[in-house]
């Protein structure tokens, strides 16, 4: 395996990850019957929220130590690891897919 930091690559994956969380989320409220006007209102701040845990925001704790979450994406053909040192950004794409 291979490990390929900072990559083009990783940055269309981080932008991919991006779209299918404000998909899920849109799918999700619609199909729990929520009124358009809500789905409206609350996708947003309710996808920037998500996509921020999945950032690093804030974070994570377990057995007394500090962690920060950082994403990283295998590939299924070649098992090279793309990832960043500097965490994934999926916040940063998140209201060019929750307008669409």
């Amino acid at each position: 395996m291979d490990i390929i930091e900072n990559s083009d690559e990783y940055q269309n994956l981080v932008e991919a990850l991006s779209k299918e969380v404000a998909d899920a989320i849109i799918e999700t409220l619609k199909a729990y019957s929520v009124p358009e006007s809500v789905v409206e209102e609350v996708k947003g701040e309710l996808a920037f929220n998500i996509c921020s845990v999945i950032d690093g925001g804030k974070d994570v704790s377990s057995n007394g130590h500090n962690y920060t979450p950082n994403m990283a994406f295998l590939d299924d053909e070649s098992e090279n690891l793309h990832c960043s040192v500097h965490g994934t950004f999926t916040k940063d794409y998140i209201y060019d897919f929750i307008a669409e």
